[in-house]
């Protein structure tokens, strides 16, 4: 997946990626294992996700969707 990260929060030993899918208004947040500090807002990165390992939740309703 494409995406433009907003924001970085680094808590000790992982980081949080904040921001939005490219050409999609769905925000995200992907919590890589590790120390990945940014070098600027509005940086492009290309993440994969293996299947089974992405939690995604609802926009509306914040559950946890499922299948």
């Amino acid at each position: 997946m494409h995406v433009t990260v907003k924001m970085t929060e680094l808590l000790g030993a992982n980081t949080l990626f904040h921001g939005k899918l490219t050409n999609h208004p769905q925000s995200f947040t992907i919590s890589p294992q590790g120390v990945h500090p940014m070098k600027s807002s509005g940086q492009k990165m290309r993440f994969s996700v293996q299947a089974g390992q992405a939690h995604v939740f609802d926009a509306t309703n914040g559950l946890r969707r499922t299948g």
